[in-house]
């Protein structure tokens, strides 16, 4: 077989995704990227991106806590409010998603299919009823964040992890 649709085909539009795509493009080749969920993958939505922004919240609220120690001091006490620090993390998440969109792949001539793939051969997929041929194919599905069962967890209120796995 030698009539393929492109010459690379990504499986999984994560970051390692991302970077395959991105520099197969550069090099001048015919990419798709396929994609079962959202891109941006883990780290964007579930993992790097949030944990860094609680951790950043939880920074200041120490630093907040020791404030006596640099001279300073607060009239009031604080205390945190998990709802609103959460919210935040939700907009930090989408402020990176929106680096993340489709689009901006296809802007650069990358196009980005969503569903699940199944191999029909070395160089053919099925996708949403349709099949796609490609010389290459990248397998990048990455990971999935292991929920761990702690009995109640999934009844946690405002439980930004379990509510989106």
């Amino acid at each position: 077989m030698n009539n393929y649709d492109y010459d690379v085909l990504v499986i999984g539009a994560g970051i390692a995704g991302f970077v395959a795509s991105v520099t197969a493009r550069v090099l001048g080749q015919q990419v798709c990227i396929v994609e079962n969920r959202k891109t941006g993958g883990n780290c964007t939505s579930f993992t790097c991106i949030p944990s860094k922004a609680l951790i950043r919240a939880a920074h200041i609220s120490h630093q907040i806590a020791h404030l006596t120690d640099e001279g300073l001091s607060l009239d009031r006490p604080i205390s945190p409010n998990t709802a609103k620090v959460m919210s935040h993390v939700r907009s930090v998440v989408q402020q990176a998603y929106e680096k993340d969109l489709p689009e901006t792949f296809e802007r650069i001539g990358i196009q980005v299919l969503f569903g699940t793939p199944d191999f029909i051969d070395n160089h053919r997929i099925s996708l949403n009823g349709q099949i796609l041929a490609a010389k290459k194919f990248i397998i990048a599905t990455g990971t999935r964040p292991l929920i761990p069962p702690i009995q109640g967890l999934d009844r946690m209120e405002n439980n930004f992890f379990v509510n989106r796995c």
